[in-house]
């Protein structure tokens, strides 16, 4: 069989490595996108949580001026927004910080207080990260509350979490289905390089294989050996992919070895019910 192998691969080696090829950028492509919602996924849930509750989030992008330089807020601009917040607070309103931590690490919301909130604005310059860190939860004033800041300077803005929460499931979901769908367009050619490959190595060492039945070699120990080379382009593929990973400094987590592992697996015991197919009686000496 060595001689068989050596002669296929040497007539055939291009085959090899266009099925190399396309196992290797169908496993990093499956693997970018799946992973990627995975490892977001608790953050989506915890938005679709607060997507139930009715909640709102604040963002602030400040506009540039004409050498790109962002416009920060004015005192003025500050001082209104403070005693917005303030009024809000003394009313009764929930106002919560710490909205980020919450989302992308799942820390608990942080309360605002009045204490807080003076000595959050007490500081020599405010942080865009806490405008951009306010959850507001639902009630029925929010609608002008919400005019109120928004009317304060343009860079404001508000957006429900439902948005939030709906803008980020598309995003990955979407991503998602086009790797999915990418993976099955490749797999497909996958296929076709694999039967193309068996129907050459067979016609290639046609009379090779008939003297091996002849002197014993049964027909399942001869499928066998096709699956073992086949299955070697899928292997190194799958191998490569992992250390190209690893060398571009990201990493795995348990998920991902199972879903990997699962779909490769897969492949090889697809590859083996095509090789059993397409060589039924093929070796009939």
């Amino acid at each position: 069989m060595k001689n068989i192998y050596f002669l296929i691969l040497k007539k055939r080696w291009f085959l090899f490595t266009i099925l190399f090829l396309l196992v290797f950028l169908t496993n990093s492509v499956l693997w970018n996108e799946s992973t990627q919602l995975i490892r977001r996924y608790p953050a989506i849930e915890r938005l679709k949580i607060e997507a139930d509750k009715g909640s709102y989030e604040s963002l602030y992008i400040p506009e540039a001026d004409e050498t790109g330089a962002l416009i920060s807020i004015s005192m003025e601009e500050r001082n209104e927004l403070y005693h917005t917040l303030l009024t809000a607070l003394r009313d009764g309103r929930a106002i919560y910080r710490n909205k980020i931590a919450y989302i992308e690490k799942g820390e608990k919301l942080q309360l605002l207080t009045a204490i807080k909130l003076k000595d959050i604005f007490s500081k020599e310059e405010l942080s865009e990260h806490f405008l951009n860190d306010i959850l507001f939860k639902k009630s029925r004033d929010n609608k002008e509350l919400f005019k109120k800041i928004i009317a304060i300077n343009q860079a404001f803005s508000i957006r429900t979490m439902k948005e939030s929460y709906q803008v980020e499931k598309d995003y990955y979901m979407n991503n998602f289905y086009f790797a999915v769908a990418f993976s099955c367009l490749l797999l497909t050619f996958a296929f076709f390089i694999l039967y193309w490959l068996l129907s050459a190595s067979i016609k290639i060492c046609q009379g090779e294989l008939r003297l091996l039945r002849v002197i014993g070699a049964g027909e399942k120990w001869l499928r066998g050996r096709f699956l073992i080379l086949f299955s070697i382009p899928i292997v190194m593929a799958f191998i490569g992919m992992v250390l190209f990973i690893f060398a571009i400094g990201l990493n795995f987590i348990w998920a991902d070895w199972i879903y990997l592992l699962v779909f490769n697996l897969f492949f090889i015991i697809s590859a083996h019910v095509n090789i059993s197919r397409h060589t039924k009686g093929v070796f009939n000496a």
